[in-house]
């Protein structure tokens, strides 16, 4: 269950970079100014590491279920 909260806010995460980027990037004149392309850098920085997430979490929660299912083994579920 709790494996999909952490993909339910990695979809979250890439829906607000996605929509943040095209309500900036595609209106005429706004690109001008620093702060507008730093802004759009963070964002598509922002979707890169979330597209780099998709591959590294499962690797993670599969340690962390491991782990998870050791520690029951050693101390018991009580």
């Amino acid at each position: 269950m709790a494996s999909n909260s952490v993909f339910q806010l990695t979809n979250f995460g890439v829906l607000t970079c996605l929509y943040g980027h095209n309500f900036f990037y595609r209106q005429g004149g706004v690109q001008e100014g620093l702060f507008v392309k730093i802004f759009i850098g963070a964002i598509l920085t922002a979707i890169a590491f979330l597209f780099i997430s998709i591959f590294i979490l499962p690797r993670v929660l599969d340690r962390s279920i491991a782990d998870t299912e050791e520690l029951i083994q050693v101390y018991g579920e009580g």
